[in-house]
């Protein structure tokens, strides 16, 4: 697609006009060529969607060709990969490279991963003593694995926990409801029982 547009803008250089098929002002001597975009004749042949002609664009220039052969084996449909192709180049490359070795078999996984992987070298650059260790994840999941009394200090800033029915009316502007979401209401007692055991 990525070549297929370049060639068809070498023969036909004034639909590579910026602004050309968007709410963008065109001159009137351009418009008037009736020349259409790479994007409206690919969509006109194809019965494909302008839309989904700009997605397919992006998706072939965001990937070399190896990196949309790695996608295709691990059966990567192409929202994810139009989404992943959005990514800035450095992680989009490294999440192709761990599906491509097999580290990771989705890119979810692929990506959690990375991010990991980021962290990890944050902290050493960070001078982080070795006898500290950092978990990264869902606090709920990671206490379960944290050996008995083995934490000397925990620092941890909680919701508020004073979600309500209440509603707080104004005169001079619109009523504020009290219920911020279900975030915001748990148990007090339960919540520090999870420490218990770890300190």
């Amino acid at each position: 697609m990525k070549r297929r547009k370049e060639i068809y803008e070498v023969l036909y250089p004034e639909t590579s006009v910026p602004g050309r098929g968007k709410n963008q002002h065109v001159p009137s001597e351009i418009i008037s060529l009736g020349v259409p975009t790479f994007t409206e004749d690919t969509s006109a042949k194809t019965g494909q969607s302008k839309r989904n002609v700009e997605l397919s664009i992006q998706r072939a220039k965001a990937f070399s060709p190896e990196q949309r052969e790695v996608l295709k084996q691990v059966d990567v449909n192409q929202t994810e990969a139009t989404k992943l192709a959005r990514y800035e180049p450095e992680q989009r490359e490294a999440i192709v490279e761990k599906l491509a070795t097999g580290e990771a078999s989705t890119v979810k996984e692929a990506k959690a991963l990375h991010e990991h992987q980021v962290l990890e070298a944050q902290a050493k650059i960070l001078h982080i003593p070795q006898e500290i260790q950092l978990l990264h994840g869902d606090f709920n999941d990671k206490v379960k694995n944290i050996e008995g009394d083995s934490v000397s200090l925990i620092i941890t800033d909680p919701p508020y926990n004073v979600a309500s029915n209440r509603i707080f009316t104004f005169d001079d502007r619109s009523d504020i409801s009290q219920d911020f979401g279900e975030w915001d209401k748990y148990d007090r007692q339960e919540f520090l029982a999870k420490f218990e055991g770890i300190s």
